[in-house]
């Protein structure tokens, strides 16, 4: 379990892309909303950047804000590639790293909050001590489950690449 938003980030560069991947598979988000990385500071700043030299990182949104475009912009900056509101379906807010998969369980509340702010219609809209509120201030019920499934994360893995035309 875990409260605040921004410990998501710590959860995934600390916990998920800590676990081992002897076969170096790229690390693939599937998210709802393209996280912010300008709430990313310090030593999970670092990480972040690390993550995108190591492996190859690979981000789906469900979503094409004028929010998650700008926030697209950061993750292709790192390397990473993105598509946003693709034609796959798939579980929202789901890493896949090696063998193992997580699926984030956003409190509804908070996913209300995320959707609210992330639908602003042009950057005058913008409101950066609300989106810092919500991510470090704000404590919800989120959950986050992580499980070693081979199969289950080659199957993910294999559906998203070929969304990106890629074999890595």
């Amino acid at each position: 379990k875990f409260h605040k938003p921004i410990e998501i980030a710590k959860i995934a560069l600390e916990d998920i892309a800590q676990l081992p991947n002897p076969q170096d598979t790229p690390f693939i988000l599937l998210s709802n909303h393209i996280w912010p990385t300008m709430t990313l500071t310090g030593d999970i700043a670092k990480k972040f950047r690390q993550l995108f030299k190591d492996h190859g990182v690979y981000l789906m949104s469900a979503n094409a804000t004028l929010m998650d475009k700008f926030n697209a912009r950061a993750y292709e900056k790192q390397g990473g590639k993105i598509i946003l509101n693709p034609k796959y379906s798939f579980f929202k807010d789901t890493i896949v790293y090696g063998d193992y998969v997580a699926y984030v369980n956003f409190d509804s509340k908070a996913v209300k909050i995320f959707d609210q702010l992330s639908n602003m219609t042009s950057m005058k809209n913008f409101n950066l001590k609300e989106l810092f509120g919500a991510i470090f201030d704000t404590s919800f019920a989120n959950k986050v489950i992580i499980t070693k499934n081979a199969e289950l994360a080659e199957n993910m893995r294999a559906e998203v690449l070929r969304e990106f035309g890629s074999n890595a």
